[in-house]
């Protein structure tokens, strides 16, 4: 997937002498939709790591600082157009080769371009461990073909994290070097050579297909505005970050904040910074900050809690502003292996990978579809195998992992590769198969089934290995331990509103637009003293499952606690009925504000008193008086859910309605749907009458009502006969355990 740029004869074009190149656009896309995704008009920031090889350093003069100078010149030029676009290119790290090449260069430059790409893998990034996103490869040899430049299209912030790019070193001027690198980290980007849509009007231009013999000057119109679209779909996503230093150290001018800076907007003849002071690097005397997602136009720190970066996708996440920094947080999305796409496909770095026959579509269109009839993976060949061993030998997949290989597709489809590659057809089972063959560089292969692909339920690609998720996940440290929040790429958890940090299981009024924690849960599921409190768990459900938003801790009456949990209360008169502890728990709301209630107003009233003895109770009713009474009538209370959170109706008779609102809530608008399940529910309730309230465990008595009444509601398939009569003795209900928390009301 490299596209290349030419030397050929010289033509003058509008006073400047530029090259001439009819050669077709040789070029292949990859696809980097599988990760997280960030705003398109933010800063970005691309690190660069520079690579010299002999011929290069010998032509300019086996001079080290010469090169270092040339290199820079490069960059800094680089730097200077791609700032149009709000893309800021940094020199991270430069090696130069000035004892001998490290492989062999020959005028192969696709040969160059591979050796490269695997000299990027194994020395740079994991022997070295440099981070950067772009590499790329300076050299004097003479290409084949006229060719000055090679790049991959599309590769910065791919899936497998490896772009580059190189250039052969054919002007003595860096300015014109510059142009033929920038001209090829635009490939990297994203970006193609002119087209009839985007046409260059004022040369020379940055993306024309031969060789510029003057500077370019700027980026044209459409150029700014296909890398503005590739970035608001998430194809630059691993730019955001900002390096921590680059190869020309603390200075003043290189467009890098170091210490004792402010700000740093470049040199001043470049810099349009309205908030810095380019020739000091502090910020002007009016600003806070000079530039980030969290920076006004006005140079002011925006407000805590404004959203920075908002969630692209399901397995994104939304940053906030926090007051303090000009920045936005580090970009963090949902771990990876958690189910996205309505359960078809998984997670991955950030965004919901696509499935096997979404792979089918973007290699030959969208009448292909994945073909189970096709698999021909296990015969090991050019078109059907899972990757390659130490030698470049194909491996024929195993069975288990014949769906994370090669890619095999069927149907109605293009009778060639949409992308740039070989391609073969074969006939089986009647079905039209096809197997495509590409050269985009190592480890950048779209034909292959991508990492993170759903391979079968519970199982996901990894390395072309069908492998079950929770190995995948191994490493994570918070998985299943956030509560009513969501585990994070970062280890911690992700709280939505009103839920607080480390773990999601207790109430924060303060979150108000859900927030990543800065420490993660702790290893047990449970607060610290192995129980969950009962009050912060009622706290949670009377806040936000009334849907009026109540917040208060409920102390039930006629009950004593031995601990603090609910299963340790126990009552201290027996209960005769479902109706008398209704009301008792009506009565506790009411007196704590807590019921809502409706008021009529009579003129005329009758006065009962109720006496209680030991025995039978008696009501005795005097004579109606006239004086005016109100009358509070106590409304049915209406519970409902949120995240992992269930409610479930008992009713008296022995009927069942429980509704399950997992993954269905609005955390702050509830739908009119739920609202109706919701007082549906209430309505049963006060008809009917509720059975019992709690927490579900497995085998746990809870509630309170007659032995009869126990026995009858105790119908889950969890409780031992055993357990039902234990439960039944205590007058409680025996409960099963669900796959989440059913909550009763008593």
């Amino acid at each position: 997937m490299a596209t290349d740029i030419q030397r050929n004869e010289i033509t003058k074009v509008e006073g400047v002498n530029i090259k001439a190149n009819h050669r077709a656009r040789r070029d292949v896309s990859v696809d980097a939709s599988d990760v997280s995704v960030d705003a398109s008009d933010v800063e970005k920031y691309a690190s660069l790591v520079m690579v010299v090889d002999n011929s290069a350093f010998v032509h300019l003069g086996s001079d080290k600082t010469k090169v270092i100078h040339f290199v820079l010149a490069i960059v800094n030029h680089m730097d200077f157009l791609f700032r149009q676009a709000n893309i800021h290119v940094i020199l991270t790290h430069l090696e130069i080769w000035d004892v001998s090449d490290k492989f062999t260069v020959t005028a192969i430059t696709s040969d160059n371009l591979n050796h490269f790409t695997q000299y990027n893998k194994d020395i740079m990034i994991n022997q070295n461990g440099w981070k950067h996103d772009n590499a790329h490869f300076l050299t004097h040899v003479d290409q084949q073909g006229g060719l000055v430049g090679l790049g991959a299209v599309g590769s910065i912030c791919g899936q497998n994290g490896l772009s580059q790019a190189m250039s052969q070193i054919w002007s003595d001027n860096p300015l014109i070097t510059a142009g033929t690198v920038a001209h090829e980290f635009g490939h990297n980007v994203g970006l193609y050579h002119f087209t009839s849509e985007c046409i260059c009007d004022d040369p020379p231009c940055l993306m024309s297909s031969y060789a510029n013999w003057s500077p370019v000057r700027g980026l044209t119109d459409c150029t700014k505005k296909v890398i503005e679209d590739r970035c608001s779909l998430g194809k630059c996503s691993c730019l955001t970050d900002q390096p921590a230093a680059s190869y020309m150290g603390a200075t003043c001018g290189n467009g890098i904040v170091e210490k004792g800076e402010d700000c740093d907007c470049g040199q001043p003849e470049y810099c349009t910074n309205k908030c810095c002071d380019a020739s000091t690097c502090k910020f002007q005397t009016h600003a806070q900050c000079a530039e980030g997602e969290c920076c006004t136009y006005d140079c002011q720190l925006k407000a805590k809690d404004v959203l920075c970066r908002d969630a692209q996708g399901e397995c994104d996440l939304p940053e906030t502003c926090d007051g303090k920094q000009a920045t936005c947080p580090l970009d963090v999305y949902l771990q990876d292996y958690q189910d996205c796409n309505s359960k078809t496909s998984y997670c991955y770095k950030g965004k919901c990978t696509k499935t096997l026959n979404e792979q089918c579509k973007t290699l030959w269109g969208n009448e292909a579809d994945h073909s189970r009839t096709c698999i021909r993976n296990y015969k090991g060949d050019k078109f059907g195998h899972c990757g390659t061993d130490e030698n470049g030998n194909f491996i024929p997949c195993e069975t288990k992992n014949e769906f994370c290989g090669k890619v095999q597709c069927h149907g109605d489809i293009a009778s060639h590769f949409i992308v740039f590659g070989r391609s073969r057809s074969t006939a089986v089972y009647g079905s039209q198969c096809r197997s495509g063959l590409t050269y985009v560089g190592e480890n950048i292969n779209p034909t292959m089934a991508f990492d993170g692909t759903k391979c079968d339920a519970g199982k996901v690609c990894q390395n072309q290995q069908c492998i079950a998720t929770d190995i995948a996940k191994s490493t994570s440290k918070c998985d299943d331990r956030c509560h009513f929040g969501r585990c994070t790429n970062v280890g911690a958890c992700y709280c939505p509103p009103k839920f607080k940090c480390p773990d999601c299981s207790r109430m924060d009024p303060n979150n108000i637009k859900g927030q990543v924690c800065s420490e993660q849960p702790s290893q047990t599921h449970r607060h610290h003293d192995g129980k969950l409190n009962w009050e912060e768990y009622l706290d949670l459900l009377t806040s936000n499952l009334f849907l009026t938003r109540w917040k208060a801790r409920v102390t039930f009456k006629n009950r004593v606690s031995t601990g603090d949990t609910l299963d340790k209360y126990v009552p201290t008169k027996k209960i005769d009925s479902v109706d008398h502890a209704i009301d008792n728990l009506f009565k506790d709301l009411k007196d704590m504000n807590l019921a809502p209630t409706t008021t009529t107003t009579t003129t005329t009233t009758t006065t009962t008193t109720t006496t209680t003895t030991t025995t039978t109770p008696t009501t005795t009713t005097t004579t109606p008086t006239t004086t005016p009474t109100t009358t509070t009538t106590v409304a049915p209370l209406c519970l409902g859910a949120v995240g992992m959170i269930n409610i479930g109706c008992r009713s008296k008779s022995g009927g069942t309605m429980i509704a399950n609102f997992r993954n269905a809530m609005d955390w702050n608008n509830p739908s009119d749907s739920i609202e109706k399940m919701i007082c549906d529910c209430a309505k049963t309730a006060k008809d009917d009458g509720y059975v019992g309230f709690g927490l579900v465990y497995w085998g746990e008595c809870w509630g309170y009502s007659t032995k009869d009444e126990a026995v009858n509601q105790s119908g889950s398939t969890n409780c031992s006969n055993d357990q039902y009569n234990s439960c039944a003795e205590e007058d409680r209900i025996c409960i099963g355990k669900a796959d989440a928390s059913y909550a009763f009301l008593l």
